[in-house]
């Protein structure tokens, strides 16, 4: 039984110190714990202030470092420690009060680095001595011959009376809540101590205060920091949580070195000054630490767990691989629901049963929710035991009269043979099936294995081979060995005729065998050239052996009648032979000529007969050339002929008149009077004609073609005269000899 068991994710808490403290007036911070109370400059005041309060009904011990800058003489004024109840923002008088002046109530322990004396007081009655100086004061009054000053003043070093040298000086003051004591450390060493009530006689009896710095300056000046703790939270116990929550625990605020967490198996970094824990019950963690000053000290704290119901599992158990067992659980007290699931939150059968099944290893937590919200648990460890295994073969084989070792290469951590042996191999002499039985823990399992005997004639290296001349074969056999060749190995490869022996060792046994190899040679196909067949024609291609041919035909020959790329194979199952031819198609010359062929007498006709697919010539010109031209009109004939045969052709030849005429008057008086009363061209063989004529504004006025092509000198075909004056035309034509063409002009109408 695991209680308490689970998977958490521990997260690490990173709190930045700049949000914990707020700076006033001349104040900045330098870095995430460091501030700069008063630059290096005249009348300047400032304050730091821990946003976190103190409840000084508690003990406390703080540490810390101060520079109060380089300047000794000429520097001023000093730092005070401050617990005061007016908040983060306050800050109090310049000057030579340290900018602790105004804080009422309050207490302060001051660092005080100026002698302040008042010029019309030549005693001094102030009481400020001259080296640099510590005393407690109360109500912002740093005047040390007042009721106010509650003691001191003493120097602030044991070693030296300037603390204006700067150098970091580590500063620790404690607080004891019972007795009342408050003391400071300077460097490390006891400076001043003194017992004081300061939550009754300061602060009336509240007991919560706001703690930090402030500085000032006045015509003297330094510059002045301190750099705080990182972590002021301190050691609080936190609320009460669920079991196996997560609770997160700062170390004191003067925790610095050597820090140790106990018990630190419930938290995340032991040696960490913050840290993450986790509880299933109340438990009191305790942390030691050495302060800024190497002291040991130790602190503790409680974590309390809510009460719940007890959840008890079975003990942790094992069983064997390929088993399912049973789990059993059982809740004493008052509770909500509950559940069996693995650490990654997967539920494990019904989520109602207190008796899930499981076959698989691993962590199984049975979760019980309460009525307070939180989750009790209590978890059992299975283990699943590897069932024994062998890494031997089904057979071991020895030679006749030897002997064998039987061994299962097991994971198994007890061995029994049938033959009562224990040992993990045993030596065999006879054949048959051996049993052994295996065990790891609690389980185990029965094998077997196969002793086989064998005979030295049980080896062979197979039947005589023959093979093709020019290739090669391997012989092979399951063992390697010397063979006729010198090689020693477990196959060879030959290419010549003889014969070839292996001898060695057949699982034990000496072994030789022979095999003779055969050479044949293989047959010569020739198929020929590549050729022409004319169509119509057939060819028998003849491979003097029988074969496959690409046709399908398994025969010595076949006939064709077509075109193609014919293969021939052969193959008796030791040697082949393959060829191929590729048969083309040829046809007789085929007719180009049209019957008959009409053109100009301009436009020599050239007959081009170069298509017809024919290798000569002859026309009845007596021309032998694939193209002629044709020099008169007539009938002309052309004999065509190639390697399969010819072809006789004729074409009647014309030549005849291709002129035309076109003639375009510009000038008419359409006055009337019977003489050129009318425009309109003459022509002849036209066979296309378009007539448009325009004023000279662009506006067209007739539009005529071959059937009217009369222009009378009206307008737009109207009754109107045009008048006098050059009117534009625009004709195209086509002549019957296929001329198209355009023609531009003008008219000159006059009546």
């Amino acid at each position: 039984m695991t209680r308490g068991l689970g998977i958490f994710i521990f997260v690490l808490l990173h709190v930045f110190a700049q949000a914990q403290y707020t700076a006033n007036g001349n104040a900045v911070a330098q870095s995430a714990t460091c501030y700069s109370v008063t630059p290096n400059a005249a009348w300047q005041n400032g304050t730091v202030w821990s946003n976190a309060t103190k409840n000084l009904s508690q003990d406390f011990d703080i540490s810390f470092s101060m520079n109060f800058g380089f300047q000794d003489g000429t520097g001023a004024d000093g730092m005070v420690f401050v617990l005061q109840q007016q908040g983060v923002n306050a800050i109090g008088a310049v000057g030579s009060g340290m900018g602790y002046q105004g804080f009422n109530p309050s207490f302060g322990i001051e660092f005080d680095t100026f002698q302040n004396n008042n010029p019309n007081d030549p005693l001094n009655n102030s009481n400020d001595p001259v080296p640099d100086h510590i005393a407690f004061l109360k109500n912002g009054d740093v005047n040390h011959s007042t009721a106010n000053n509650l003691a001191g003043p003493v120097n602030a070093s044991s070693t030296s009376i300037n603390i204006e040298d700067g150098i970091n000086h580590t500063v620790r003051i404690t607080w004891n809540a019972t007795s009342h004591v408050i003391a400071v450390y300077f460097d490390c060493n006891l400076r001043l101590s003194s017992t004081v009530d300061i939550v009754g006689t300061i602060f009336s009896g509240n007991p919560v205060v706001y703690w930090g710095f402030t500085a000032s300056t006045g015509a003297f000046f330094n510059g002045q920091t301190v750099c705080l703790p990182e972590n002021i939270a301190g050691l609080t116990s936190p609320a009460t949580i669920c079991p196996g929550n997560a609770v997160t625990l700062n170390a004191p605020i003067n925790a610095y070195n050597n820090v140790t967490w106990t018990p630190s198996n419930l938290v995340n970094d032991p040696y960490s000054t913050n840290v993450t824990a986790i509880v299933t019950e109340t438990t009191t963690f305790t942390i030691t630490y050495q302060d800024i000053c190497g002291t040991s000290q130790s602190a503790s704290v409680d974590v309390n767990v809510f009460p719940g119901p007890t959840v008890t599992v079975i003990s942790d158990t094992t069983f064997c691989q390929g088993q399912t067992i049973q789990l059993t659980g059982s809740i004493t007290g008052a509770y909500n629901s509950y559940s069996w699931a693995t650490p990654d939150g997967a539920y494990i059968g019904s989520t109602n049963t207190l008796t899930p099944s499981i076959a698989t290893s691993g962590n199984y937590i049975l979760n019980v929710l309460a009525g307070n919200g939180c989750n009790y648990f209590d978890g059992i460890v299975a283990n699943v035991i590897t069932m024994p295994t062998t890494a031997w073969a089904d057979t071991v084989s020895f030679c006749n009269g030897a002997s064998a070792v039987l061994d299962p290469q097991t994971n198994a951590t007890s061995i029994l043979w049938e033959t009562g042996s224990m040992n993990p191999t045993i030596t065999v002499t006879t054949g048959g099936w051996y049993n052994v039985g295996l065990s790891i823990q609690s389980c185990s399992l029965i094998d077997s294995i196969f002793a086989n005997v064998v005979y030295p004639n049980n080896f062979s290296l197979g039947a005589d081979l023959t093979i093709c001349n020019g290739s090669s074969t391997q012989i092979s056999s399951n063992i390697s060995g010397l063979w006729s060749t010198n090689a020693n190995a477990s196959q060879i490869t030959v290419s010549t005729a003889g014969d070839y022996w292996q001898s060695g060792m057949y699982l034990g046994c000496a072994v030789s065998d022979t095999v003779h190899v055969f050479v044949q040679n293989p047959p010569v196909v020739n198929l020929g050239n590549d050729t022409t067949l004319c169509y119509g024609n057939s060819l028998v291609l003849d491979a003097g052996i029988s074969g496959t041919w690409s046709t399908g035909a398994t025969a010595n020959s076949i006939t064709v009648t077509n075109a193609g790329n014919f293969v021939f194979n052969y193959n008796d199952g030791v040697c082949a032979a393959t060829d191929a031819i590729q048969v083309s198609l040829a046809y007789a010359p085929v007719e180009v000529l049209p019957d008959s062929i009409t053109a100009c007498s301009t436009s020599p006709i050239v007959l081009d007969a170069s298509t017809s697919g024919a290798s000569s010539f002859l026309w009845s010109t007596g021309e032998t050339t694939n193209s002629i031209v044709a020099e008169t009109s007539g009938p002309i004939t052309l004999a065509a002929t190639n390697q399969c045969g010819s072809t006789n052709e004729a074409i009647e030849i014309t030549y005849e008149d291709c002129n035309f005429s076109l003639y375009i008057p510009n000038t008419f008086t359409p006055n009337e009077d019977g003489d050129n009363d009318v425009w309109y061209p003459v022509f002849d063989r036209i066979n296309r004609l378009d007539i448009r004529i325009f004023d000279r504004w662009g506006t067209e006025v007739f539009h005529g073609d071959l059937s009217n092509f009369y222009w009378v000198g009206d307008v737009r075909n109207g009754k109107n005269y045009a008048e006098d004056g050059v009117y534009l035309y625009r004709i195209t034509y086509s002549s019957d000899f296929g001329d198209d063409s355009e023609i531009d002009g003008h008219i000159i109408l006059f009546r």
